[in-house]
């Protein structure tokens, strides 16, 4: 599970084009199973993992628009290294002044390693998958 904190500033370029670039943090809820020596240990904790990124969007008329949507964080230190790329691609249509529907393409990679020579940990996750949502701003 995971809950984002953004902060972003839009920027118009021109009628079309809206750039927003943005900070922000996902708060990943995670548990962690591991076992050896005939011992099973079980690990929960919430880990802060900033990210920096953007969103374009490109307005095709006043009901759509496409954009790209991308968040980015990478760090290596010694043996341990955590990376974390989220992109989006898409079309927009608004429902109304609040509500917006969208489908699109999701390239998701997020990885954790840790590399010495008593132990080795690591793992990634990878998903690439159509989706389709829906935003209610206020």
């Amino acid at each position: 599970d995971s809950l984002q904190i953004i902060f972003d500033k839009s920027y118009k370029l021109s009628d079309k084009i809206l750039f927003k670039p943005r900070l922000g943090v996902n708060l990943l809820d995670t548990m962690l199973n591991y076992s050896g020596t005939g011992e099973e240990v079980e690990e929960n904790q919430i880990v802060p993992l900033p990210f920096t990124g953007f969103v374009t969007e490109y307005k095709i008329n006043t009901d759509y628009s496409l954009y790209v949507d991308t968040n980015y964080f990478k760090f290596n230190q010694s043996n341990v290294s955590v990376h974390y790329y989220d992109t989006s691609i898409g079309i927009n249509k608004n429902i109304n002044k609040h509500v917006k529907f969208y489908i699109g393409y999701k390239k998701y990679d997020f990885g954790i390693s840790n590399k010495d020579g008593k132990s080795n940990i690591s793992f990634e996750i990878i998903q690439n998958t159509p989706f389709i949502g829906m935003t209610l701003s206020y």
